[in-house]
């Protein structure tokens, strides 16, 4: 059932608005998101997800908007309840995101599928029982890396590479690093790593010769059900172009399509226009002539 001005999200798209950054966090801009959780006071104590509002009620026990929600501001309204699958007016969640869309959201309001039960399944490492936040601890969020396949492939910087616990909250076991850096971990996990720092992010650089190996090298983890990472110094740029290449091969699509799904999972993506010159070469292998027409200037 589709609700004007209302829309599931799953728990990947709420996983990757939270670990949105570039210098800092996005939590730093009070425009980002609202994520509100309208389960009980003590489903909220015991634990919630980071930065979540507990949703207070009125005698009615109906959900009352937050005093400080700034609705035509936020870029994201997101509610969650326990477990909510659908957008039946019966569920909890689904009512307060009525009340946010019509009391002037900016954009759609997002009730999370599966609810909280669901995402803390997944992502148990972003639970907590913190409430308040000053404006320094949103600048110093741990930002962990971006998901592109569900529960499978990440993209990230090296310093999140080189972060023991994000590898072992993701359960990653295989790296590729793409970084211009081949220094040692200081710490011991079992990892597969397939090293392309010699690719340099630069008019010099050669990524699309290591296309096909970096493919193949995915898809052989994909098949094991191996988590993957892969990294570059920033992770916006060698890091996306092999993220690029490997849904153009797996799924058989354009660099368009390509693209534009890498973008709704990273905001922030910048691969080197030297990249998007060799992922159209990528693309005409593919599918016999290169389909994506590169010159729009939103590559």
């Amino acid at each position: 059932m589709d609700i004007d001005g209302i829309e599931l999200c799953d728990a990947m798209f709420l996983y990757n608005v939270l670990n949105q950054a570039t210098v800092y966090s996005c939590f730093s801009d009070p425009s980002y998101l609202l994520l509100l959780d309208v389960r009980s006071r003590n489903n909220y104590d015991i634990g919630h997800i980071i930065t979540a509002k507990y949703v207070h009620r009125d005698e009615n026990d109906e959900t009352l908007i937050p005093y400080d929600a700034e609705l035509e501001t936020k870029h994201y309204c997101i509610v969650y309840d326990n477990n909510s699958k659908d957008l039946s007016m019966t569920n909890p969640a689904v009512r307060c995101a009525q009340k946010l869309w019509d009391n002037g959201s900016k954009f759609p309001v997002k009730v999370l599928n599966g609810g909280y039960e669901l995402f803390s399944a997944i992502y148990p490492f972003l639970r907590t029982q913190k409430v308040i936040y000053m404006p320094r601890e949103l600048d110093a969020m741990p930002i962990y890396p971006i998901e592109i396949i569900p529960q499978f492939l990440y993209v990230g910087k090296r310093k999140q590479a080189m972060t023991r616990h994000i590898q072992v909250e993701l359960k990653i076991e295989a790296h590729i690093n793409a970084s211009s850096d081949n220094e040692d971990r200081d710490w011991s996990l079992r990892m597969d790593v397939l090293n392309l720092s010699d690719v340099t992010d630069s008019v010099e650089g050669d990524i699309l010769s290591h296309l096909e190996s970096v493919c193949k090298f995915i898809e052989k983890h994909e098949q094991q059900n191996h988590r993957i990472l892969v990294y570059s110094e920033n992770g916006i740029s060698r890091s996306i172009t092999l993220a690029l290449a490997y849904l153009m091969y797996r799924d058989h699509v354009t660099l368009k399509d390509a693209y534009n799904y890498v973008k709704q999972c990273h905001h922030y993506i910048r691969p080197n226009r030297h990249f998007i010159f060799q992922l159209s070469s990528w693309e005409n292998n593919l599918h016999g002539q290169s389909i994506t027409d590169i010159s729009d200037p939103y590559f």
